[in-house]
């Protein structure tokens, strides 16, 4: 099938062939949005062409197609079915039905427009914009003519002065135009009309207009509103800013107005009346205030007359503007007094003294026992100050904590206590008591030096007795003190005393083989080879026959037989882990014997074998022969060329026969 495009005011026509058995089950319907319009349509009966619509029940089954379609004068076709038509359209079967709309070819569609309201004053402009839509088949040229003008008052200078407003650009077909323009109000009151359409000059108006809307012309209010702060002379006028929390004064006065109000931010802030005044306004809130006069004139239209924005500016934040202890060195457990002021704050404080307000003038605080630093920080609308500190030294006071050298330590919670300079068994735990400390609140005994694990050995209470640590697992000689704290002293040293931490016990292991620490021998593939062991401050051992694992979670001496079997020579180790050091191991090596046989067709000959262990021998046997790799010397025999055979070299609790 071939499909050929056609142009508005043209035909098109499209060949079908097609079978269709004579069967009458068809409807063909064409309907279109206007009249005047004709078409040509082929099906199983041939060529049909009419004007408008058609309707037709009882056709022959088969191929439909409209061939052409001929618009109305001044229509194009833009739609078929729904969709912008390309070409012909061929339908196969029964109930065949063609929509057709056409629209205008210079048709314009009204879209929108701004700016139109009321009132306005006699011979005022203002800016206003008017939107169509090109809905025709063609483009509005600038160069055809296209304006716009009043349809309603028709055709007149009432709202246009030139009468016309000039297409601004050339228009595609289905795109908006905007024409942006001036309105001038009559010269005298009334309500007036409003409604413009497009034309071409010389030829037509161009369809459909905009929407008419009446404007009330009528003389407006005038007047002015100004303000000042209440120190002022001078009244101002336009936006200003003031501080926060202050206050102004606003005044007000207008013309041709029945009744006016003054408003803040869209509310009402003052009297309703045409020339008035409010005095004292409080400026007690941040921000932009929007401050308007609206007049009713006497066309009863409501008109914003002057305005202007009012700033608060923020509140600023608080400042310290005095912090002074009098006097500010004192005696220990003496008194003294304090004056602060600000600016901007509600509230001040400081942390341990009962300063509270904004300012606060000799006010008694203390007694002071100790040099401090006092912070001031002070709050209001505008935040947080900065703060401001200041110090209190004080000076004298009570005495440090003393007393007799009472500070002793004993053993594991009984018995005597150590003498000075006494030793405590590795392991042990100490226990300390101290008493007849003066001047003091509280002591500790301090961690003993050098031995990190005794930090934190503090905080008994006074007097002390029975504060205990341990066990204590670090040899040495070591100086204890007793530390206390009172009014006039802090961490203070009352006593010291020597320890002495004895050595850790010694670990050990001690393995053997029947009772040997070897080398022990045994015959090549012996097997249940009896082993022993003590063992001494041991956690748990584990043994290994030449790196491989044999027994694990021996914890005591004991006795056990080491299965095999043995054909090799083989090291037993046993590995143990103590509380006291590192890992202790014992080890014993097995090595394995066999025998020796040489077979000759020379008997007496000497021979000579070398190895683990040496021979020079004439006879044909040895037994008992450490495992190993032996050399084989036999000595030149005349006649005689040697050819020796090995039998079993690796297995030497076997006799080798039949070798030479």
């Amino acid at each position: 099938m071939k499909i050929i495009k056609y142009a508005l005011g043209t035909v098109f026509a499209l060949v079908v062939l097609a079978w269709a058995p004579d069967v009458m089950a068809a409807t063909v319907t064409i309907g279109g949005n206007v009249s005047g319009y004709s078409w040509v349509a082929t099906g199983p009966l041939g060529s049909t062409g009419a004007t408008g619509d058609f309707y037709a029940g009882g056709l022959p089954d088969g191929n439909y197609t409209l061939n052409s379609v001929t618009p109305p004068a001044g229509y194009y076709l833009s739609n078929l079915n729904g969709t912008v038509p390309t070409g012909p359209v061929t339908v196969f079967g029964g109930n065949v039905f063609w929509s057709l709309n056409f629209a205008l070819i210079d048709g314009a569609h009204f879209v929108s427009q701004t700016g139109l309201t009321s009132p306005m004053a006699p011979g005022s402009t203002r800016a206003v914009t008017v939107t169509f839509r090109n809905m025709s088949w063609v483009t509005w040229a600038t160069a055809q003519n296209f304006t716009l003008a009043t349809i309603n008052p028709y055709n007149t200078l009432t709202w246009i002065p030139s009468g016309r407003v000039a297409l601004p650009a050339s228009v595609p077909h289905n795109s908006n135009v905007t024409f942006s323009f001036n309105i001038t109000a009559p010269s005298t009151p009334g309500t007036y009309n409003f409604q413009v359409q497009m034309l071409q000059e010389g030829v037509a108006w161009v369809t459909v207009p905009s929407t008419n809307v009446a404007i009330v012309v009528a003389v407006l209010p005038t007047g002015n509103v100004n303000w000042r702060q209440p120190s002022g002379v001078t009244w101002g006028d336009g936006n200003a800013t003031f501080p926060f929390n202050s206050t102004m004064d606003i005044t007000w006065a207008s013309a041709n107005a029945t009744t006016c109000n003054v408003l803040s931010n869209g509310v009402i802030a003052g009297p309703t009346s045409t020339a008035s005044a409010i005095n004292g306004i409080a400026l007690s809130a941040a921000g932009n205030y929007l401050i308007e006069l609206r007049c009713t004139g006497l066309s009863g239209a409501v008109v914003i007359v002057d305005s202007y924005t009012i700033t608060v500016s923020p509140p600023a934040a608080p400042v310290i503007t005095n912090f002074t202890f009098t006097p500010s060195t004192v005696a220990w457990n003496t008194g003294s007094s304090v004056t602060w002021a600000s600016t901007g704050a509600d509230a001040c404080s400081v942390p341990g003294l009962p300063a509270t307000g904004p300012s606060g003038t000799n006010v008694p605080v203390g007694p002071f026992t100790a040099t401090a630093t006092y912070i001031l920080t002070c709050t209001g609308l505008g935040g947080s100050s900065a703060p401001v500190s200041r110090t209190v030294t004080v000076t004298g006071g009570q005495p440090a904590p003393s007393g007799p050298n009472s500070l002793e330590a004993r053993v594991n919670d009984f018995g005597s206590f150590l003498s000075i300079g006494g030793t405590a068994p590795y392991g042990s735990t100490l226990e300390f008591r101290w008493g007849g400390v003066a001047n003091a609140t509280s002591c500790y005994v301090s961690p003993l030096q050098g031995v990190s694990q005794f930090n934190g050995l503090q905080n008994a209470e006074y007097p002390g007795d029975g504060e205990e640590y341990g066990p204590v697992n670090a040899p040495g000689v070591y100086a204890v003190n007793l530390v206390c704290s009172g009014p006039g002293a802090t961490n203070h040293t009352v006593d010291t005393i020597q320890i002495t931490i004895g050595p850790a016990p010694t670990s050990s292991v001690d393995l053997k083989i029947n009772g040997s620490d070897g080398p022990v021998t045994y015959p090549y593939n012996s097997t249940n080879i009896p082993g022993s062991w003590t063992l001494a401050n041991i956690t748990s051992c584990s043994t290994t026959a030449n790196g491989a694992p044999l027994a694990s979670g021996i914890t005591a001496s004991g006795t056990a037989a080491w299965p095999g079997p043995f054909t090799q020579p083989t090291t037993i180790v046993m590995t143990c882990t103590n509380p006291y050091g590192p890992p202790v191991f014992d080890s014993v090596l097995i090595t394995m014997s066999g025998t020796i046989n040489i077979n000759s067709n020379l008997p007496g000959l000497t021979w000579t074998l070398t190895g683990p262990q040496n021979y020079t021998t004439t006879a044909n046997s040895i037994p008992n022969a450490i495992f190993g790799t032996y050399t084989l010397t036999i000595p030149a025999v005349t006649g005689y060329d040697a050819v020796i055979t090995p039998c079993n070299p690796q297995n030497l609790n076997q006799t080798a026969t039949a070798c030479d």
